[in-house]
C-alpha cells in the first residue's frame, strides 16, 4: 500500500466587479429595486480576495483507493460584494456577500 499526503493553497485576486447601481429614490416610490441607468457601470465594488485551503490523505490499496478531504473555503472569511438589492420591507439597499468562511469534507473510494 502506498499513502500520499497533499496540503494545496489556493488564493485569487480581481479587482472589483463593475455594477449598476439602484436608483434609492426611485426604489422608495416604487416598492422595487430600480437601478439608476444614468450611470451604468460606472460604479465598482470593492476589490475581489478568497483563500482557500485544502488537506488531503489517499491510501492506495490493491483493489481500492481511499481518498479523504477537508476543505476550507475563504478561510480569511472576507467579504466579497455580489450584488446590491433595495429592500422594500427596511427602505435600505441590502448587500448580498459572495460564499463566507465554508468547511466542507469528502471522502472518496475509487475502484
Amino acid at each position: 500500500q502506498k499513502s500520499t499526503l497533499t496540503i494545496d493553497l489556493k488564493a485569487s485576486y480581481a479587482g472589483g466587479t463593475r455594477y449598476i447601481p439602484v436608483d434609492v429614490q426611485k426604489s422608495m416610490e416604487q416598492k422595487v429595486t430600480v437601478w439608476d441607468l444614468n450611470d451604468p457601470y460606472g460604479s465598482k465594488y470593492p476589490d475581489y480576495f478568497k483563500a482557500d485551503i485544502k488537506f488531503g490523505f489517499k491510501l492506495n490499496g490493491a483493489r481500492i483507493t481511499q481518498e479523504y478531504l477537508f476543505f476550507i473555503e475563504n478561510v480569511t472569511n472576507h467579504k466579497n460584494m455580489f450584488y446590491q438589492y433595495y429592500s422594500v420591507s427596511t427602505g435600505e439597499i441590502v448587500t448580498v456577500n459572495q460564499l463566507p468562511f465554508y468547511p466542507m469534507m469528502q471522502f472518496r473510494l475509487t475502484f
